[in-house]
C-alpha cells in the first residue's frame, strides 16, 4: 500500500478532519466537546462533531492521511472506544459547575512500525479525567 508523503494522523469529525495540537514529548493531542445524554434506561447516550458509531458503541476516530499526487488521501483510521470510560469518571465529569477534560492515550503506530488501525488498547490504564483549563 502507498501511503504518500507528509503523512500525519488527524481527528475526524463530521465536517473533516481536524490537526492535533503538540503535546508532551512527540505525542498530539484534540479536544473535543462531547454531549451526554442519560437515557430512560440510565444508560449514556454521547454526541458531538467528532463522535461517531451507534448507542452503545460510540468512539472517536483517528485517521491516518497522506498526500499523493496533491491529494490528502485517508488511509487508516483507529478506533477510541468511548464505552471504556467509567461510570464514576462521568459522574464526575458532569457534576453541575465541573470543567473537566476526559483524557484517552494510545500509541497511534502499529507492531510492524506502521500506522496502528482498527481499536486500539488505551495506554496508563484507560480514561483519565483532568480539570479543564478553561
Amino acid at each position: 500500500m502507498r501511503f504518500g508523503r507528509n503523512i500525519r494522523v488527524d481527528l475526524q469529525t463530521r465536517d473533516g478532519l481536524e490537526s492535533g495540537r503538540p503535546a508532551r514529548g512527540q505525542g498530539q493531542q484534540w479536544i473535543s466537546n462531547i454531549a451526554v445524554k442519560r437515557l430512560e434506561d440510565g444508560t449514556l447516550d454521547f454526541a458531538g462533531p467528532a463522535v461517531h458509531g451507534k448507542r452503545g458503541e460510540r468512539f472517536f476516530y483517528l485517521s491516518w492521511s497522506g498526500e499523493i499526487d496533491g491529494a490528502r488521501v485517508m488511509f487508516r483510521r483507529l478506533k477510541i472506544h468511548l464505552r471504556e470510560v467509567k461510570s464514576a469518571q462521568w459522574t464526575a465529569a458532569l457534576r453541575p459547575g465541573a470543567k473537566s477534560l476526559l483524557q484517552a492515550r494510545v500509541h497511534a503506530v502499529a507492531k510492524d512500525g506502521g500506522p496502528a488501525c482498527a481499536s486500539v488498547p488505551l495506554l496508563d490504564g484507560g480514561w483519565t479525567i483532568h480539570p479543564s483549563e478553561g
